[in-house]
């Protein structure tokens, strides 16, 4: 798991604690849930972003990955101050690092010739986790981005954590044992989420096939995943990959009604209940038994 992302736990098992027993508004669930992904889910999937060459790429990682221990404290911190500028500036520290392994991953991506799934997802998933730490910094800030109301803004920030940088690496962690399904779930990842936000700021349907997608990128993850359990070892390994993959498709069904009968204009789910159940099942069922799945099937 790695001694940052167990750390990270500790101190985020701590704070849910506090945001159980007491009310604040700083610590409703979605931002519990996104101090989650960037306390232990960043850390945590950092160990399956491909970290070789060129040297310039390496050297960036390596001090992205350091960099990244500073920032978790500083989004902790940034949690705890009011929003506004200063904020804002504190949640910076940890887009920072954040954008230093974004950089990175792409340079990588750029140096490998063959277009290799793995790297795809590498950079895609790491591109993902940016845009998440930007939106994050702009929700501390507390300004309006194209008319997003700030709920939304916070969601957008956790779902590029999770769905984005969690699955985007789940994907390519699969490519490296079936580069055909890894394939078409990192395709599908990418598509949809890029033509959600496209969606929501346009027309609805739009926003439902983006939706869709980005559920077909989970399933398939699911499903491609279950077929190479034979292949992994060792045994925990396994467990928590079928573990992950069983709420892959809980959280799927789940946002493909949501996804759809809000273009019809009739939510079937409330959006309390969407963040809350889809939400948590999301991050701790999927994506984090996923990547401690892939961890421990890797370090073998």
């Amino acid at each position: 798991m790695g001694l940052t992302a167990l750390g990270g736990l500790v101190v985020w098992t701590m704070v849910a604690v506090v945001a159980w027993r007491v009310d604040d508004a700083r610590l409703d669930l979605p931002a519990v849930l996104l101090l989650f992904g960037q306390l232990v889910i960043v850390p945590l999937g950092m160990g399956l972003l491909d970290g070789g060459d060129p040297p310039i790429a390496v050297a960036l990682d390596r001090a992205g990955r350091v960099g990244v221990r500073v920032g978790s404290v500083a989004a902790l911190a940034a949690l705890a101050l009011p929003r506004g500028e200063l904020s804002a500036a504190v949640a910076a520290l940890y887009l920072l690092p954040v954008s230093v392994i974004g950089l990175a991953a792409l340079l990588r991506f750029a140096a490998d010739r063959r277009g290799r799934v793995p790297a795809v997802a590498d950079v895609a998933a790491a591109g993902f986790l940016v845009v998440g730490a930007v939106f994050f910094v702009v929700h501390r800030q507390g300004i309006g981005v194209l008319g997003m109301p700030e709920h939304i803004i916070q969601l957008t920030a956790v779902h590029f954590h999770f769905t984005g940088y969690g699955l985007g690496l789940m994907a390519g962690a699969l490519a490296h044992r079936s580069s055909a399904v890894g394939g078409i779930g990192v395709a599908f990842l990418v598509a949809g989420m890029v033509v959600t936000p496209i969606g929501f700021l346009t027309l609805p349907p739009i926003q439902a096939l983006g939706a869709i997608l980005v559920v077909g990128a989970l399933l398939v993850v699911a499903v491609g995943t279950v077929m190479a359990l034979g292949r992994i070892r060792p045994g925990a390994a396994r467990r928590l990959l079928f573990v992950s993959s069983v709420f892959a498709w809980l959280v799927g069904g789940m946002a493909a009604v949501y996804a759809v009968s809000e273009a019809s204009g009739s939510p079937a789910i409330p959006l309390v209940a969407m963040a809350g159940l889809h939400g948590t099942f999301a991050a701790i069922g999927v994506v984090f038994c996923g990547l401690l799945g892939w961890r421990l099937a890797a370090d073998r």
